[in-house]
Protein backbone atom coordinates (compact mmCIF):
# COMPACT_ATOMS: atom_id res chain seq x y z
CA UNK A 1 0.00 0.00 0.00
CA UNK A 2 1.44 3.37 -0.88
CA UNK A 3 0.84 6.51 1.15
CA UNK A 4 -1.72 8.03 -1.23
CA UNK A 5 -3.83 4.86 -1.01
CA UNK A 6 -3.57 5.04 2.77
CA UNK A 7 -4.66 8.70 2.79
CA UNK A 8 -7.67 7.90 0.59
CA UNK A 9 -8.71 5.03 2.86
CA UNK A 10 -8.18 7.17 5.96
CA UNK A 11 -10.44 9.92 4.59
CA UNK A 12 -13.13 7.33 3.77
CA UNK A 13 -12.98 5.90 7.29
CA UNK A 14 -13.00 9.39 8.86
CA UNK A 15 -16.09 10.39 6.87
CA UNK A 16 -17.89 7.12 7.67
CA UNK A 17 -16.86 6.90 11.34
CA UNK A 18 -15.89 10.40 12.53
CA UNK A 19 -16.39 9.46 16.20
CA UNK A 20 -13.39 7.08 15.96
CA UNK A 21 -11.23 10.21 15.68
CA UNK A 22 -13.12 12.67 17.94
CA UNK A 23 -10.40 12.73 20.61
CA UNK A 24 -7.41 12.22 18.33
CA UNK A 25 -4.63 14.56 19.38
CA UNK A 26 -2.71 14.52 16.10
CA UNK A 27 0.66 15.43 17.63
CA UNK A 28 2.55 15.94 14.39
CA UNK A 29 6.33 15.86 14.24
CA UNK A 30 8.45 18.33 12.36
CA UNK A 31 11.21 17.13 10.04
CA UNK A 32 13.66 18.52 12.61
CA UNK A 33 12.09 16.47 15.41
CA UNK A 34 12.18 13.32 13.26
CA UNK A 35 15.84 13.94 12.38
CA UNK A 36 16.66 14.50 16.09
CA UNK A 37 14.99 11.20 17.06
CA UNK A 38 16.91 9.36 14.34
CA UNK A 39 20.19 10.92 15.47
CA UNK A 40 19.56 10.29 19.19
CA UNK A 41 18.57 6.66 18.66
CA UNK A 42 21.01 6.08 15.79
CA UNK A 43 18.30 4.66 13.53
CA UNK A 44 16.71 5.45 10.21
CA UNK A 45 12.94 5.30 10.62
CA UNK A 46 10.76 3.80 7.86
CA UNK A 47 9.62 6.28 5.20
CA UNK A 48 5.91 5.55 5.73
CA UNK A 49 6.24 6.02 9.50
CA UNK A 50 8.13 9.30 9.05
CA UNK A 51 5.42 10.58 6.70
CA UNK A 52 2.62 9.45 9.01
CA UNK A 53 4.20 11.23 11.99
CA UNK A 54 4.68 14.42 9.95
CA UNK A 55 1.21 14.50 8.40
CA UNK A 56 -1.08 12.69 10.87
CA UNK A 57 0.90 12.47 14.11
CA UNK A 58 0.77 10.56 17.34
CA UNK A 59 -2.05 10.05 19.79
CA UNK A 60 -5.16 7.90 19.93
CA UNK A 61 -5.57 6.97 16.27
CA UNK A 62 -8.75 4.99 15.68
CA UNK A 63 -8.36 1.80 17.72
CA UNK A 64 -4.63 2.23 18.31
CA UNK A 65 -2.36 4.56 20.25
CA UNK A 66 0.70 5.89 18.47
CA UNK A 67 3.42 7.43 20.64
CA UNK A 68 4.13 11.07 19.75
CA UNK A 69 7.85 11.39 19.06
CA UNK A 70 8.59 13.60 22.06
CA UNK A 71 6.84 14.77 25.21
CA UNK A 72 3.46 16.42 24.64
CA UNK A 73 1.02 17.89 27.14
CA UNK A 74 -1.67 15.29 27.74
CA UNK A 75 0.50 12.36 26.65
CA UNK A 76 1.67 9.87 29.25
CA UNK A 77 4.24 8.14 27.03
CA UNK A 78 6.16 9.10 23.94
CA UNK A 79 8.62 7.48 21.54
CA UNK A 80 11.60 9.14 23.18
CA UNK A 81 10.80 8.18 26.80
CA UNK A 82 9.69 4.62 26.04
CA UNK A 83 12.72 3.83 23.91
CA UNK A 84 15.13 5.56 26.30
CA UNK A 85 14.07 3.28 29.15
CA UNK A 86 14.51 0.07 27.19
CA UNK A 87 14.06 -3.14 29.14
CA UNK A 88 14.55 -5.32 26.09
CA UNK A 89 17.79 -6.53 24.51
CA UNK A 90 16.62 -6.82 20.92
CA UNK A 91 17.32 -4.30 18.17
CA UNK A 92 13.84 -2.85 18.36
CA UNK A 93 12.20 0.56 18.65
CA UNK A 94 8.65 0.89 19.93
CA UNK A 95 6.01 3.14 18.38
CA UNK A 96 2.79 1.92 20.02
CA UNK A 97 1.65 0.28 23.27
CA UNK A 98 -0.42 -2.87 22.97
CA UNK A 99 -2.18 -2.14 26.26
CA UNK A 100 -0.89 -5.16 28.15
CA UNK A 101 2.71 -4.06 28.66
CA UNK A 102 3.66 -5.39 25.23
CA UNK A 103 4.72 -3.06 22.43
CA UNK A 104 4.43 -2.69 18.68
CA UNK A 105 7.49 -1.41 16.89
CA UNK A 106 10.17 -1.93 14.28
CA UNK A 107 13.10 -4.30 14.30
CA UNK A 108 16.41 -2.57 13.56
CA UNK A 109 19.09 -4.02 11.30
CA UNK A 110 22.37 -2.15 10.90
CA UNK A 111 20.77 1.06 12.15
CA UNK A 112 17.81 0.89 9.75
CA UNK A 113 14.28 0.17 10.97
CA UNK A 114 12.53 -2.46 8.91
CA UNK A 115 9.15 -1.32 7.60
CA UNK A 116 7.50 -4.52 8.83
CA UNK A 117 5.92 -4.20 12.25
CA UNK A 118 7.06 -6.44 15.11
CA UNK A 119 5.51 -7.36 18.45
CA UNK A 120 7.57 -7.22 21.67
CA UNK A 121 6.35 -9.52 24.45
CA UNK A 122 6.93 -7.84 27.83
CA UNK A 123 7.17 -11.14 29.72
CA UNK A 124 9.81 -12.82 27.56
CA UNK A 125 11.34 -9.79 25.75
CA UNK A 126 10.88 -11.85 22.58
CA UNK A 127 10.34 -9.90 19.36
CA UNK A 128 7.96 -11.52 16.91
CA UNK A 129 7.85 -10.08 13.38
CA UNK A 130 4.39 -9.44 12.00
CA UNK A 131 3.52 -9.99 8.38
CA UNK A 132 2.50 -6.38 7.76
CA UNK A 133 4.21 -3.21 6.69
CA UNK A 134 3.48 -0.11 8.76
CA UNK A 135 0.56 1.26 6.70
CA UNK A 136 -1.07 -2.16 6.36
CA UNK A 137 -0.69 -2.58 10.12
CA UNK A 138 -2.43 0.77 10.75
CA UNK A 139 -5.32 -0.23 8.50
CA UNK A 140 -5.77 -3.62 10.18
CA UNK A 141 -5.34 -2.51 13.80
CA UNK A 142 -6.44 1.13 13.91
CA UNK A 143 -9.06 1.50 11.21
CA UNK A 144 -11.09 -1.66 11.79
CA UNK A 145 -12.97 -2.47 15.00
Amino acid sequence: MDYSEFETLLEQVRSTHPFWFENFEGWRASEEEIADIEANFRVVLPVAYRRFMATVGGGGFGFLDIFPLGPRQGSVEDFQSVNSERWWDANFVAFSPVGTGDLWGFMVENGVCLDRVAFLDHETAEVVPENQEFLEFLVSKALKP
